[in-house]
């Protein structure tokens, strides 16, 4: 029968006893390499991340990678945003999206374009309404 030998884990330093015939030597303890667990960035998201202690890159969020959905202001209809956006939009695509429309000047061909969101959308081109 062999005898015992010991190695250290890489993160605490502990001992760790094993036999040299063990194909897989351990790296790390028992308690180091145990899974662990925290919350995804995300605050919309309920998600949970597993990491081990030892990891020198764990992931901030879960497989929502950060996206979640909100309400468009103008049609209520939900799209997806990112938590990592600093300018988050209140209206989803097809709301952003440029619209056209003719001049309200019956004399001109003028096209307006305009978004549906605006407070404001204008009636005349860059004629202003003048008629010559």
């Amino acid at each position: 029968m062999s005898q015992w030998l010991e190695t250290h884990c890489g993160w605490c330093h502990a001992t760790i006893a094993y036999l040299p015939e063990w194909s897989h030597i351990p790296e790390y303890c028992k308690s180091c390499n145990e899974w662990l667990e925290k919350d995804c960035l995300n605050p919309h998201c309920p998600g949970r991340i597993k990491y081990k202690v030892y990891w020198s890159n764990v992931h901030d969020y879960c497989d929502c990678r950060g996206w979640y959905e909100i309400k468009c202001a103008s049609c209520y209809h939900y799209f997806r945003v990112n938590d990592q956006w600093d300018n988050k939009p209140d209206h989803c695509p097809s709301c952003r999206e440029w619209k056209e429309k003719a001049c309200a000047n019956r004399h001109c061909n003028g096209k307006i374009r305009y978004k549906e969101f605006w407070d404001k959308k204008p009636d005349y081109c860059t004629c202003k309404g003048w008629y010559e």
